[in-house]
């Protein structure tokens, strides 16, 4: 849905939909369009751009733009009510989200409800029943990943069973293009695969994955990722403590001190030491 953007650009140019249009396509169709209700071929959209003196590349920054700010939006919100213990918070967030699903019937709001209920059975008393069905659907039809696709994978390391998330994790770790935005995006989305590979006891797989990660990291690497770098470590020595090898411990608590003590970042910590102490629990019920 991309009317609301052309819309605002017009808007913003102080230009009439009379004459936007005139010998493109008829202002009916183009309010139509403005309005969601109607797809536009790509040839007029460009006309129409041309008349208001707007690339398409200035179009698409327009919208990865305004996604950038939804899903940052949206990951405050959860992780607000997850950090505050919020439930009432948590459950207006699902409605909200349903709400603007029946409004629009775009997909990312019936998304981000299937979240925000994931997050609230999790944290909470198990309330909501919750299909995943379509949005695994949605991304094994969407031949190529962007922002959003990694998100729902970062927020949904488990939607697809081992095999196939291995499948993914494997594509996604060998790739290295894209803005800093994109490349953020989907270090998180492999590293959460990576950690659900090993959640499952898929230690090869997962370390395959986390191994190809962190052949990555040279002298030379952007200081940008350096957080997606300390994850990583950490999530391989979740493997490490799997494997019964007691440098994963160890490995583990400095990655968590350093967010802890050295970045401040003292509820991101204390989430990583409910992973820690979970993972720990399973390794020696192994034994």
């Amino acid at each position: 849905m991309t009317g609301k953007y052309f819309q605002e650009i017009r808007e913003k140019k102080n230009q009439t939909i009379a004459n936007t249009s005139d010998g493109i396509v008829t202002p009916q169709f183009l309010r139509k369009y403005e309005r969601e209700n109607g797809d536009i071929r790509f040839s007029n959209l460009v006309q129409l751009l041309n008349r208001l003196n707007t690339t398409i590349d200035e179009f698409v920054f327009e919208i990865d733009e305004s996604l950038d700010v939804w899903l940052y939006a949206i990951e405050e919100e959860i992780d607000q009510a997850y950090h505050a213990g919020n439930s009432f918070s948590l459950k207006k967030f699902v409605e909200k989200q349903e709400q603007l699903y029946q409004q629009t019937n775009e997909k990312r709001f019936l998304f981000a409800a299937l979240i925000g209920k994931r997050f609230y059975n999790y944290i909470f008393l198990p309330s909501y029943t919750v299909d995943l069905t379509p949005m695994a659907d949605y991304l094994r039809e969407t031949e190529t990943w962007g922002r959003f696709e990694f998100f729902l994978l970062t927020y949904n390391g488990d939607l697809f069973k081992p095999e196939e998330a291995y499948y993914y994790a494997q594509k996604l770790v060998k790739q290295h293009h894209g803005s800093y935005e994109v490349r953020k995006w989907r270090y998180d989305a492999v590293l959460h695969l990576a950690r659900y590979l090993i959640e499952e006891n898929k230690l090869a797989s997962g370390e395959k994955i986390l191994l190809e990660y962190l052949n990555n990291l040279t002298p030379n690497r952007d200081l940008k990722y350096f957080h997606h770098d300390l994850y990583a470590k950490f999530v391989y020595g979740l493997l490490l403590i799997k494997k019964h090898d007691p440098k994963g411990q160890r490995q583990c608590e400095r990655i968590i001190e350093i967010f802890v003590e050295d970045c401040g970042y003292l509820n991101y910590g204390n989430r990583l030491n409910i992973i820690y102490q979970s993972t720990l629990a399973q390794a020696k019920q192994a034994q």
